[in-house]
């Protein structure tokens, strides 16, 4: 009997305002395969943690390229991160 493999898949997009009427999209998507008999939503909660995480790391670079002071704990309430 063959075993079963799933996909699940996490993503995360955000809209970075740069001023002037400009702005940038941060997106970041994991993917992951997991096989019959592993709890699924497990490996949801924990991809969804870690594209939250990286796309937070994407909007602090892109916050810092623009010479701006960047306070993590202010961009999490700002963009919706958990």
């Amino acid at each position: 009997m063959a075993s079963r493999i799933v996909e699940v898949v996490a993503s995360h997009s955000v809209r970075v305002n740069l001023g002037n009427y400009e702005g940038t999209e941060v997106f970041v998507s994991m993917k992951a395969e997991v096989s019959e008999g592993t709890d699924s939503q497990l490996v949801a909660a924990g991809l969804a943690k870690r594209v939250s995480e990286a796309a937070l790391l994407q909007v602090v670079a892109v916050t810092k390229a623009r010479g701006k002071r960047v306070d993590e704990k202010a961009l999490r309430k700002a963009y919706g991160f958990a």
